[in-house]
């Protein structure tokens, strides 16, 4: 049987939000698993709101893992993370209510992204 390394603890959902996808980090006290990556489709209002319910549907499936905070992240100069904390807070006050919900200036797509959060301790400053 395969050992399956140290996970550690649930610490926090990461999500990094790009023009058209967004892609759920699973942060653990001594890992960082990637989760779901959610596609956008169509560039209108009804299309974002869409995306934007998904994204909650799949932090909501995490949460009785023993996530405790929501990291929203976006590349410099641009407000996806500061829309879709606006969206948290207007149609999901639930969500700040069980969950710390941050946004982060930084990009999180890809596995070299998130593990560039980590060597700044940009993800860790957030957490504390």
């Amino acid at each position: 049987m395969p050992k399956r390394g140290r996970r550690g603890y649930p610490t926090a959902i990461l999500i990094g939000l790009d023009q058209t996808t967004a892609n759920v980090w699973l942060v653990f006290s001594e890992s960082i698993k990637q989760g779901k990556t959610l596609t956008r489709e169509g560039n209108d209002e009804k299309a974002s709101y869409r995306h934007a319910e998904e994204i909650v549907e799949s932090v909501r499936a995490l949460i009785p893992e023993g996530f405790n905070q929501l990291i929203l992240a976006s590349p410099e100069r641009t407000r996806y993370a500061s829309e879709m904390l606006e969206h948290i807070n207007r149609r999901h006050g639930w969500l700040t209510k069980r969950l710390t919900v941050k946004a982060l200036q930084g990009k999180a797509v890809t596995a070299t992204d998130v593990v560039q959060l980590v060597k700044t301790n940009r993800i860790q400053e957030s957490v504390e």
